[in-house]
């Protein structure tokens, strides 16, 4: 007797597992993938504000994000392509390299500053001098009253792309429509503004333009310039005693077909916490500045 119910116990447990399992409580299937959110673009928005946003977006969404720098141009190629679901961008929407039934949406305000080599002397210029650099008209460091050293202006500028986001205001604000120089002895063209400021980092005599909210965390790379005697900061930028006609927008570009994930990331850089985050980390949020 013993033994017929010895034998007749793994039948039973083997009867009780089925039973579970068609329940669905005891073998659970594998778990759903995490959702990816893909960012390219402005390499300026990626240090500035994008990796820190980032980072909190997936501790409260649990959406991953992957970030990819490059340029502003190369994450509207990206996004067109439907090889990203946002682009960071400092070009504003009236740019051609925009492409149609994209929406352009600021997320915060920055400015063009005018960076240096740390060893560089010069403590700031004016507006007209930083129009004769970018025209070609200043080859040395002389005639700005620092050493006797050759001028060389990094710049973003990649052929495939050509319109970069700072290359697009100095033209349009700073030259009025004119050129920036073409000269090989001045100007020394990279393909992302995050490759200008690495070359200027290694150049004593290197000068570049480039956006407050990155070159602020670079200050041991990097020295900023003073324009028409104000130092550039949140509080001269967002009061207007910095030069107003170098501020300028940060957007997020986005199709109009953007998935929920896309929406969800431009909502929480727009909400109240996504605001604040910038501020806290330095940068200008859009109420900083009254449009």
């Amino acid at each position: 007797m013993k033994k017929a119910m010895l034998v007749r116990l793994p039948l039973l447990f083997l009867l009780l597992s089925c039973a579970f399992a068609s329940d669905g409580a005891a073998a659970p299937g594998p778990l759903p993938s995490p959702e990816i959110l893909k960012i390219s673009g402005c390499s300026i928005s990626r240090a500035g504000y994008l990796d820190f946003l980032a980072a909190a977006f997936t501790e409260r969404t649990g959406i991953r994000v992957l970030l990819k720098g490059g340029g502003s141009a190369a994450g509207l190629l990206n996004l067109n392509a439907d090889a990203a679901d946002l682009a960071a961008s400092c070009l504003p929407p009236q740019a051609e390299t925009v492409p149609d039934g994209v929406r352009m949406v600021p997320v915060a305000w920055d400015a063009v500053v005018f960076v240096v080599h740390p060893t560089n002397p010069l403590t700031g210029i004016n507006l007209e001098q930083a129009r004769d650099i970018f025209l070609g008209r200043i080859p040395n460091w002389r005639l700005l009253g620092g050493p006797d050293r050759p001028l060389s202006l990094y710049l973003q500028y990649a052929p495939r792309t050509k319109v970069q986001g700072v290359p697009f205001h100095i033209r349009e604000k700073l030259l009025q429509g004119q050129e920036i120089t073409n000269d090989p002895a001045i100007l020394k063209s990279r393909p992302s503004g995050g490759l200008a400021e690495e070359s200027l980092a290694r150049d004593p005599g290197g000068f570049t333009a480039t956006g407050f909210t990155s070159a602020r965390l670079k200050g041991g790379k990097m020295k900023m310039l003073a324009v028409n005697g104000a130092a550039p900061s949140r509080e001269s930028i967002s009061s207007g005693v910095y030069p107003p006609a170098l501020r300028r927008h940060l957007y997020l570009a986005v199709k109009k077909s953007a998935s929920p994930a896309a929406e969800r990331f431009i909502a929480f850089a727009l909400s109240k916490e996504g605001q604040n985050l910038l501020r806290a980390h330095g940068g200008l949020a859009l109420a900083d500045i009254p449009r």
